[in-house]
């Protein structure tokens, strides 16, 4: 399955604290899944924004899973970076009306 994640208000909450069972979440779903990141963090085909961004917010023991998860190309709204014809679930915090509309049809 695909799992596409968003950093703000998922892994990390609103104050940049990593989320409770950060670590174990990660190390689950890098594991077990196909992971992209779908985030503002990441638009493009290069997590290194992301990574530098992110995993000094991160416990060391979580850096390397965030490693694994690749990137994901989208433009305005990121259900442009959702393959709707294959299995996914993604995690977010907050999704545009856009967003929300694409998810419905």
């Amino acid at each position: 399955m695909k799992i596409c994640l968003d950093i703000g208000g998922v892994l990390l909450i609103k104050q940049g604290d990593p989320a409770v069972g950060v670590v174990g979440f990660l190390e689950k779903v890098t594991g077990n899944h196909d992971c992209y990141w779908l985030t503002t963090h990441c638009k493009n085909d290069s997590t290194n924004y992301v990574v530098r961004h992110f995993e000094s917010k991160l416990p060391k023991e979580a850096v390397g899973y965030v490693h694994k998860v690749k990137a994901n190309g989208w433009d305005y709204l990121k259900t442009e970076g959702v393959d709707f014809s294959t299995n996914f679930l993604w995690f977010d915090d907050n999704l545009m009306f856009g967003e929300k509309e694409s998810l419905m049809v």
